[in-house]
């Protein structure tokens, strides 16, 4: 996954640093996808998804940033 993020790093920043309405789209959909990550995670972190054990939640929210940074990866590198 490291590699992944940094794909996905170096393509949202030079996107962003070219600027125009593509650079805003971006930027709204990072700060959303984050907000709604966090919710999400929180959310099953509390009503018990990922488990109940550390290494069962911390495998669950694993899984669950993974997703999103394999598709924004895709997305962005494809």
């Amino acid at each position: 996954m490291t590699i992944d993020v940094a794909v996905v790093i170096f393509h949202r920043c030079a996107l962003i640093a070219k600027g125009g309405v593509d650079s805003l789209i971006e930027s709204q959909l990072m700060v959303t996808e984050k907000l709604e990550a966090l919710a999400v995670v929180c959310w099953s972190s509390m009503t018990g998804v990922y488990g109940r054990s550390p290494r069962s939640v911390a495998r669950g929210v694993f899984t669950h940033y993974a997703r999103g940074v394999q598709s924004n990866c895709k997305r962005l590198a494809g």
